[in-house]
């Protein structure tokens, strides 16, 4: 949802960081990631941190991340980014 979001309001942008407000971050490190990956940016697209895969829909209305039916029909997550940052 936050990428959604992210690609209406600021399309024209080529990366996106999310991250808690708890950590700290190395701007130059990422920069010099950016620059140095070995795949060309503008051919892939391309989510990094820790992936989860399969995640299901928590569907008990006493679970703090309970979602109803009505918002969200599969009984699984497709894999999204999990973590302090991606």
């Amino acid at each position: 949802m936050g990428l959604e979001w992210f690609g209406r309001h600021y399309g024209e942008n080529t990366f996106f960081f999310k991250t808690d407000t708890d950590v700290l971050i190395d701007i130059f490190r990422i920069i010099w990631f950016i620059r140095n990956f070995k795949y060309k940016w503008s051919e892939n697209e391309y989510l990094f941190g820790n992936i989860q895969q399969g995640g299901y829909v928590r569907r008990d209305k006493r679970d703090k991340w309970f979602v109803r039916r009505k918002t969200y029909q599969n009984r699984t997550y497709p894999p999204y980014a999990i973590g302090k940052q991606f």
